[in-house]
């Protein structure tokens, strides 16, 4: 059923910690399906959400130039659509664009949009970005009226108990944990895990420079959400030489383990599913899932993963915007 419209529809407003269950409450309806399938812990969200609103986090937060802000648009005292604007010194990245299902096509989350937007300008961003799924149509083509450009297209599987699933085959590669990268290693390697179109608005030194995250942003990361950031690196069992790196994270958001796309070359993708079964016991063996998300144009890598009981989760699209240029 479709709600009246209201005066209120015309107003936006920043989040405070009395929206917080309402706009839970929304979250829930709109993204139902991605919260199960990603495992998502709602209370630890809304534990999350509380912490950014108080006064001593804020403080924090602006003295590492770092700020989350939620707009929403309410209906009385219920939120009815809402976007968020996480912004990282010179860059954002809008999130959480929702519309109760009774007050879409009113162009609410268009205005959110173009609301959210105008802020970022008015901090002084450069770049704003995106991801959106990939069979989202109607939001896809939304952000490409306002400007948003697509620039990467990422999968991400899943695989139950991989401590049980995943074997230690014999392998010419090992991993161990490390705190630094060789740079011009990593920027060889990034050709096969991005296309080019990646490196139109993304600069490979920042790439490299950023892979392993600065105790700053450590810090926020582990206050907020409890994440832990794990840096591996893999090397030539015979002559000690590194091949490649994977990124791992856990958060008390989920109960898995996610590694994000690993930078490694094409011949040494057929060792990665061996190598995942090290990395989770140097992590936790406990840990009831894996996810690992990497390019949809890796075909190999697909494909073996497929073969090897992992399911595909998710396919979203990443989207860019340059607003003022330095």
């Amino acid at each position: 059923m479709t709600e009246k419209a209201t005066s209120n529809e015309s107003k936006i407003l920043i989040m405070n910690n009395r929206d917080v269950d309402n706009w839970l409450e929304l979250m829930t309806i709109c993204f139902k399906d991605s919260l199960e399938r990603e495992r998502l812990d709602i209370d630890e969200i809304r534990s999350t959400m509380k912490k950014i609103n108080k006064v001593s986090y804020k403080i924090i937060m602006r003295l590492f130039r770092f700020k989350i802000l939620n707009y929403l648009i309410k209906n009385g005292e219920k939120i009815v659509s809402a976007s968020t604007l996480n912004i990282n010194k010179k860059n954002g990245t809008i999130s959480n664009v929702m519309t109760h299902p009774d007050y879409r096509r009113r162009g609410l989350a268009k205005k959110l949009v173009q609301h959210t937007l105008e802020k970022a300008k008015d901090f002084g961003l450069e770049k704003v970005s995106l991801e959106v799924k990939a069979d989202n149509v109607g939001a896809i083509k939304l952000y490409e009226k306002e400007g948003f450009v697509r620039n990467y297209h990422s999968i991400t599987f899943e695989l139950e108990n991989p401590s049980e699933s995943l074997s230690t085959n014999i392998n010419p590669l090992s991993i161990r944990k490390i705190d630094q990268i060789n740079k011009e290693l990593f920027d060889n390697l990034l050709d096969n895990c991005y296309q080019k179109r990646y490196f139109e608005t993304r600069s490979r030194e920042k790439m490299a420079k950023d892979y392993i995250p600065s105790r700053i942003m450590r810090f926020i990361m582990s206050k907020f959400a409890n994440q832990q950031i794990f840096l591996f690196g893999l090397f030539n069992k015979k002559t000690n030489g590194p091949r490649g790196y994977i990124r791992a994270f856990t958060s008390r958001l989920e109960k898995g383990i996610s590694i994000s796309s690993p930078i490694v070359d094409k011949e040494d993708e057929i060792h990665l599913k061996s190598l995942l079964a090290d990395i989770i016991k140097n992590i936790d063996p406990a840990k009831k899932y894996l996810k690992i998300s990497f390019s949809k144009h890796r075909k190999n890598l697909m494909d073996d993963f497929l073969a090897s009981g992992f399911t595909i989760i998710d396919e979203s699209l990443a989207m860019h915007k340059i607003l003022n240029k330095s």
